[in-house]
Formats: structure tokens, sequence, C-alpha cells
């Protein structure tokens, strides 16, 4: 399952009992922690009476869970079974922090969004670009990388006589 899908298993489809109805089983579900012990299921994940585990998993959520399912026949005897649940990410486009630019101007023309700021000739101007620009994947190991452009064709790190991305991830206009 992906980070943003909502998926329902029914549990007691994976239990066969020679001696019951399988709509007679009672079913629960524990998360094994990383210590082995079993913990309560986390809140993207629910378990009704009828033994359908959903789980709706976001991007927080993103990683690998052991999941210990038990079955218990109207007589107490029970079995156990764990099974491994792999949450994938799903990559999302980063996005602008609009708070960073409140002293700029906004101008919206064919649903892109600009900024724009009056600079006085030989004024120097310098943008920290990770306090501009942020990704929710960020939290998996994903970067972000920084071009500029003047036609939004060709993209490169530096505009001749204009301005300039620093190594660190500043935005220096000149």
């Amino acid at each position: 399952i992906n980070e943003g899908q909502t998926l329902s298993y029914n549990l007691k489809d994976r239990f066969i009992d020679a001696d019951n109805n399988q709509d007679n089983l009672n079913i629960n579900v524990y998360l094994i922690g990383s210590d082995g012990n079993t913990k309560t299921l986390p809140d993207w994940m629910s378990l009704n009476d009828e033994g359908l585990l959903s789980i709706s998993p976001q991007n927080d959520d993103v990683g690998s869970y052991n999941l210990q399912i038990k079955a218990t026949d109207p007589l107490g005897l029970s079995t156990k079974q764990v099974v491994n649940l792999d949450v994938g990410n799903v990559n999302r486009s980063p996005f602008p922090i609009d708070s960073y630019l409140n002293d700029w101007n906004q101008i919206k023309d064919n649903d892109i969004l600009f900024y724009e700021r009056d600079i006085f000739l030989r004024q120097e101007i310098s943008l920290t670009l990770s306090k501009l620009f942020s990704d929710e994947d960020l939290i998996h190991d994903d970067s972000l990388t920084y071009l500029l452009s003047i036609d939004r064709e060709l993209w490169s790190s530096e505009i001749d006589d204009f301005a300039s991305i620093s190594q660190f991830g500043a935005l220096n206009i000149f």
C-alpha cells in the first residue's frame, strides 16, 4: 500500500476452522514493536467487529510494519499469524513557503503565481531557498535542487551578471 491510499482486508479470510464457520471467529490485530512486544494499532489502522482491517496511511506513516493477527474460535482455541505491511512513499511536489516572501508583491498570470519586488541599482538580495521552498518528502531523505530561468525553458544555477545559487542554497541577486 502507498501513502494516501485506503485499503480494507477481511482478515477472517486468512483462517480456516474445520469445527466452526469463519463468521464465528474473533479477530484481533496488534502491531509488533521493534522490541518484539505487541502494541495497539496506530490511528491510521482500524479493525471492526467483523474482522475488517482498514488501512489509510499518510506521508508520516511510510515504512515497514509487522502485524500479529490472532483468530480465536468460540471455544477459545486460537492461532496467530505475523504479516508484514509495507507503506510506500509517493513523491510529492515541492511547494513554496509564501510567508517567506511577505514583503514581495504577488502576481498571478495564467494560474502561475509570481513574486515581484523592486530593487535599486547595485542593491543585492540574498534568499535562503530552503526557507522559500519545502517538500513533505524531506523526512524520507528527499532533497531539493534549485535552478534559475529567465524564460522557463533554459535552466541553470546562474544567470550571467544577474543572479546565482550558491552551493549552500542561497539565491543571490546582484
